[in-house]
């Protein structure tokens, strides 16, 4: 269903919602029969009407085609002795016919429905009743979902073979990163040595191979860098031919976390220091990459960047640097509604003791009472927790007093 017949459909839905005072009024139901014949008639969704107990008293045209079945071939029949409804989930079908009978609106309720040709489809509902002389009746709407919930299961396939692909690269360029360093310091310590014994011609032979093997670094960061950009690249190319706002959104998440990765490489290629990161600077790309990729309005949302001088290594870096991804686009997107002012910090302390602390906040309408990161159907979020804790071997503190606080602990070095 395209934009403009949910709109449709949703206003339709409103107003029969509308009629259930004068339903109630006790009105004889016949004599407003033609008028909800008619409504329902032209309604480009799928709209049922059912008795509490389930038996279909009514099916519009757009719900004979969704179900295959004709309107004289259904009358008074019980839906759920119908075949229609796998058996697995007749029992949640009975739960929310007893709960839309006691008054609640029950949408987003998905069904697998399965035709007389064999062809199975997944449907999205809703459900609300209506009373008149003492009896309920039950409204349903549906509508066929089967291509988004395919397209969904690619696109999540696509994710998941994108971010194994990116792992496997990343571990393949840290194995041959330290392979390289220990080559470099195997020169170097080899140039103490020819220096000492004055073998002039050796020591500039081994400054030549020591400045070979570090211009193989920075070409290694930097096609990496380039290869990550081709991927952001492929994917901003392929979200231009998508329509759905929420698949939309999870390729711009992948672009970000990509972007974020990209930059760390991009960091050391312009480095002197192969093996560090200068976080402030990192984390000041990112910020502003991310400004950038959701238009936030900086006159109404401020930043607050600090991470000092501190230094750390890119197997800290990656992590950290994903952790701000998601936590900073979350609260960019649903800190701060409407026209809500607010502030975003980011902070990234060291201790002497070799504990380093990044804390990201912000003074917005927090989150749910009831929220768990640890529990949580948000995969940015639940991104957020693994690389805290299996990534960083740290740990992870959620403050919601004040808007929302992230805390996330660990020590310099641990792996």
């Amino acid at each position: 269903m395209n934009n403009k017949e949910s709109n449709n459909s949703k206003i339709i839905t409103e107003h029969i919602s509308s009629q259930q005072e004068y339903l109630n009024s006790g009105v004889d139901l016949g004599l407003i029969e033609d008028k909800l014949r008619t409504i329902f008639e032209y309604m480009i969704g799928a709209y049922c009407v059912f008795d509490s107990a389930g038996s279909i008293i009514y099916f519009n045209k757009a719900a004979e085609l969704l179900f295959r079945k004709k309107q004289h071939e259904v009358a008074s029949k019980n839906i759920f002795a119908m075949n229609l409804i796998p058996l697995e989930q007749i029992q949640k079908a009975k739960d929310i016919f007893e709960k839309s009978g006691k008054g609640s609106r029950m949408d987003g309720e998905q069904f697998n429905l399965k035709h007389d040709d064999g062809r199975e489809i997944v449907i999205e509902t809703s459900f609300f009743r209506i009373i008149n002389n003492g009896k309920v009746y039950i409204i349903c709407s549906a509508r066929d979902i089967t291509e988004y919930m395919l397209d969904l299961h690619e696109l999540m396939n696509l994710r998941q073979n994108l971010e194994e692909l990116v792992k496997e690269k990343t571990a393949q360029l840290q194995k041959l990163n330290a392979q390289l360093l220990k080559e470099i310091a195997e020169r170097k310590n080899a140039e103490e040595i020819i220096k000492q014994t004055d073998f002039v011609r050796a020591r500039e032979q081994i400054l030549k191979a020591l400045a070979e093997k570090e211009a193989l670094i920075k070409e290694l960061h930097h096609r990496v860098k380039n290869n990550m950009q081709i991927i952001s690249s492929l994917l901003r190319l392929q979200s231009q031919q998508v329509k759905d706002e929420e698949t939309l959104e999870i390729f711009k998440m992948c672009q970000n976390r990509i972007k974020a990765l990209s930059l760390i490489h991009e960091k050391l290629y312009r480095s002197d220091d192969f093996t560090h990161v200068n976080f402030m600077e990192y984390i000041k790309s990112l910020v502003n990459n991310l400004v950038s990729a959701y238009g936030m309005d900086s006159d109404r949302i401020s930043l607050v960047l600090d991470a000092g001088g501190v230094m750390i290594g890119m197997d800290e870096a990656l992590p950290c640097g994903l952790i701000i991804c998601e936590l900073v686009s979350n609260s960019i997107k649903h800190a701060f509604p409407g026209v809500r002012r607010g502030r975003i910090e980011v902070t990234l302390n060291s201790h002497d003791d070799g504990q380093i602390m990044l804390m990201v906040r912000d003074d917005g309408i927090g989150l749910p009472d009831h929220f768990d990161i640890k529990n949580t159907a948000s995969l940015g979020l639940s991104l957020v927790g693994i690389l805290a804790e299996e990534q960083l071997k740290g740990t992870i503190k959620l403050d919601k007093t004040s808007g929302t606080t992230f805390y996330i602990s660990f020590r310099k070095g641990e792996k």
